[in-house]
């Protein structure tokens, strides 16, 4: 900026005193904008060597565009106007010399030649100012090309400007029109080169205005990103802080389902202490009933023993008559067999054998009164025992009925202790349901606390990969605009290629206005000594008359 603006400096003086003999001015105005140019040129190429991770480097560079582009601008509406100064200053100065030169005849002639004019059409346009520098950046001048035979030594001294200026906003346009008499000719640049240079200047005025959207559109993106990313972290902090919570609940609720579990177990023990001693209780009073019943069948022991012994005298009478019986019998027998021994002994061979078979039915019969002697003695024997026996078990349990008195008598006493402490025991058991019922509560307001922290939790997901979708966006939407910014530093690259060439036209178009202007000084010089010569001529004739 400090060079534009001494370069400026320069320009106003050179402005201020444009000459025709004084051409350097244009020269160093021309050499300040292709120094501009040329370092424009290469901050594209460093932003085009840097990394794409460096977004600040990119932007200085940026902003060192768009300050050259503006001192490029400034410095060719300076040599715009330098131009305009100083061919306005020729055209004016040599149309009064031709003009009080000139015959009627020889302005006829010019009125003639003016029919069929050259042109020589110079349009020049102020560079806008952008304020973004990119890949499709960069200003467009139109240069000035022209065909000059002006060393020709026939030329023509009688020569007519016309100048004509056109300015618009940003753009000043001057046009102008070289006319020529004799064998003198310039290049021209039709209006077609024109139009093209103005859609040009369209073009470039369109790319600055899409640039600067774009460049705001980026900055607003990289706005909504950082917004998007801080409410991100916002997000993640607060879910972190809601997940830390949720855990802690979590815990929180563990430790009450353990203690719950821990109650259900004392209450489940408890439980089974309650049917363990009503067990006892129903085994104690079972047992009573056992022991009543056993003292029952005792007595009913000792009914039947008795009832025993008197059948058994029963079937000792029962067996001793059977013995008379048989003992009458057999004296029946004896009787029969003394009556009958007569009959017997006419029937001694038959009657032996019967007598033999009676004999031994007598032995059987009295084997049978000795066995049945030997039964009723060891029946005796036997009962004498079983008495005895008897006798003791009934003593034995009468001291077992007396022991199981006492026990009944103990057990009824702890049935009482059983009976308090069943109730404290049921007492207790309430008051652990009441606890469990009211644990059971605060564990359901924990799960609805639960299930809210799980739903707020999936809000805060679901706002979190909305977040992420946005800032997805906005990063394609930066990697679309870093895309148009290539493209537009590439244009902008392709544009200084055609300022840089079209500037070399102008310094040849400037080399020969200058030797055109020189053309005409010493033409003027010429008319001028011609003129002063008849003059003086005429002058020395008046007075020698």
């Amino acid at each position: 900026m400090d060079k534009v603006e001494s370069k400026s400096s320069d320009l106003v003086w050179c402005n201020g005193e444009i000459r025709p003999f004084h051409p350097n001015c244009l020269a160093k105005n021309v050499e300040g904008v292709d120094q501009k140019i040329k370092q424009m040129a290469e901050i594209i190429e460093q932003v085009g060597d840097l990394p794409a991770d460096k977004p600040e480097n990119k932007y200085q560079n940026r902003l060192q565009l768009i300050a050259l582009l503006e001192e490029i601008s400034q410095g060719h509406q300076l040599l715009a106007q330098q131009y305009d100064h100083l061919l306005e200053n020729r055209v004016a100065s040599l149309a009064h010399q031709d003009s009080s030169m000139l015959t009627p005849d020889h302005r006829l002639g010019k009125q003639k030649t003016e029919q069929q004019p050259v042109a020589f059409t110079y349009p020049l346009g102020s560079g806008s100012s952008s304020s973004n520098a990119s890949g499709k950046e960069g200003s467009q001048f139109s240069s000035l090309s022209s065909d000059s035979d002006s060393e020709s030594s026939n030329a023509s001294p009688k020569t007519c400007f016309s100048l004509n200026l056109r300015n618009s906003g940003q753009m000043q346009k001057g046009e102008y029109v070289v006319k020529e008499s004799g064998n003198s000719e310039y290049g021209l640049i039709n209006a077609r080169d024109t139009d093209e240079y103005n859609m040009l200047l369209s073009t470039i005025s369109r790319y600055e205005e899409e640039l600067r959207a774009s460049n705001g559109k980026l900055l607003s993106s990289e706005d909504e990103i950082m917004r998007l990313n801080s409410e991100l972290e916002n997000a993640l902090v607060t879910t972190d802080k809601w997940k830390a919570q949720l855990e802690t609940t979590k815990n929180e609720v563990k430790m009450m389902e353990v203690d719950l579990d821990v109650e259900k177990r004392k209450a489940s023990e408890l439980e089974m202490q309650v049917a363990m001693l009503e067990s006892k209780v129903f085994d104690s009073s079972s047992q009573i009933e056992t022991l009543m019943e056993e003292l029952q069948l005792t007595g009913k022991k000792l009914g039947i023993s008795e009832a025993e012994l008197s059948e058994l005298k029963r079937a000792q009478y029962d067996r001793d008559n059977e013995i008379r019986k048989l003992t009458a019998s057999l004296q029946d027998a004896l009787r029969n067999a003394e009556m009958e021994k007569a009959w017997f002994q006419s029937h001694n061979s038959s009657l032996l054998e019967n007598l033999t078979l009676l004999e031994a039915r007598l032995a059987e019969r009295e084997m049978q009164i000795k066995t049945l002697e030997n039964e009723i003695r060891k029946c005796e024997g036997l009962y004498e025992a079983q008495g005895i026996r008897w006798q003791g078990d009934i003593e034995g349990f009468k001291t077992q009925l007396n022991e199981k008195l006492e026990l009944v008598e103990f057990l009824n006493k702890s049935q009482d202790g059983l009976k308090l402490k069943y109730d404290m025991l049921m007492a207790e058991k309430d008051g652990l349901n009441a606890k469990v019922q009211a644990l059971t509560a605060e564990l359901c307001s924990q799960e609805n606390n639960i299930r809210q922290l799980e739903g707020h939790l999936h809000k805060l997901q679901s706002q979190n990969g909305e977040l992420i979708a946005a800032s997805e966006t906005a990063l394609k939407f930066r990697d679309e605009l870093g895309l148009k910014v290539e493209n537009l530093e590439k244009e902008v690259a392709r544009q200084a290629a055609m300022i840089s060439d079209r500037a070399e036209e102008k310094r040849e178009a400037i080399r020969q206005l200058c030797f055109s202007l020189e053309h005409y000084r010493s033409g003027y010089r010429e008319l001028r000594q011609a003129y002063v010569g008849q003059r003086r001529h005429a002058v020395i004739a008046s007075l020698s008359r």
